[in-house]
């Protein structure tokens, strides 16, 4: 829709008293912002998270994924705009590091950015800020697991240590952690042994153990 032109917007200043040229010229920018209001059309963004050009909802932590927006007006697609990527897991305020990164939209009407995650549930969502001519749109969130690289299992057990020191059972609590790598030869099993004093009287030690990948 074209803007009119100010002057023609403006009364003649003979129909205009001494002191209401400014009350006249307050109504001439709130007719443009409406006009320009009205010229924005509503807009949908679309989300999709590929690999290799195929769509995932899940991968491996230290993969590239690809983000992918497309976003139209009715059934045509909009550029040129920008479109920025969020993680709602970190914030839903789409700030700081949830801030994924920013992409211009192309002839296509797409937009895309190639990430890698860290382990964990992401919920990803695109949105495009708006132009003149279309209103910001967002996408609805899509979620993404990473998991990691090789798979562990963890196997406890405890031995019980008699002492000749009635006041106090020993138990050597041992943790064996093993994982399948992606080698000719996996490598032995990591072990950790920890040992937890029970006083006479008690039976529960309470023990803590952490390990570290």
């Amino acid at each position: 829709m074209p803007i009119p032109a100010v002057a023609s917007l403006l009364p003649s200043p003979s129909s205009i008293a001494p002191g209401r040229w400014m009350s006249a010229a307050a109504l001439v920018v709130t007719l443009l912002s409406a006009t320009v209001a009205c010229g924005s059309s509503s807009t949908s963004t679309t989300l999709t998270i590929s690999m290799g050009g195929s769509p995932v909802t899940v991968a491996n932590v230290g993969t590239a994924v690809t983000l992918t927006a497309t976003v139209k007006s009715g059934s045509t697609l909009v550029t040129p705009g920008v479109v920025n990527f969020c993680d709602r897991s970190v914030n839903e305020h789409c700030s700081d590091s949830a801030l994924l990164g920013t992409a211009q939209l192309t002839v296509s009407g797409t937009a895309s950015i190639k990430i890698r995650f860290g382990v964990g549930t992401h919920e990803i969502q695109a949105m495009f800020t708006g132009t003149p001519a279309g209103s910001p749109s967002q996408s609805t969130t899509v979620s993404l697991d990473i998991s990691g690289q090789y798979g562990s299992q963890t196997e406890f057990s405890e031995t019980p240590i008699f002492l000749t020191n009635p006041t106090q059972t020993i138990f050597d609590f041992s943790a064996v952690v093993s994982g399948s790598r992606r080698r000719t030869s996996a490598p032995s099993p990591a072990a950790q042994v920890h040992r937890a004093h029970v006083p006479a009287g008690r039976q529960i030690a309470q023990l803590s153990i952490r390990f570290r990948a």
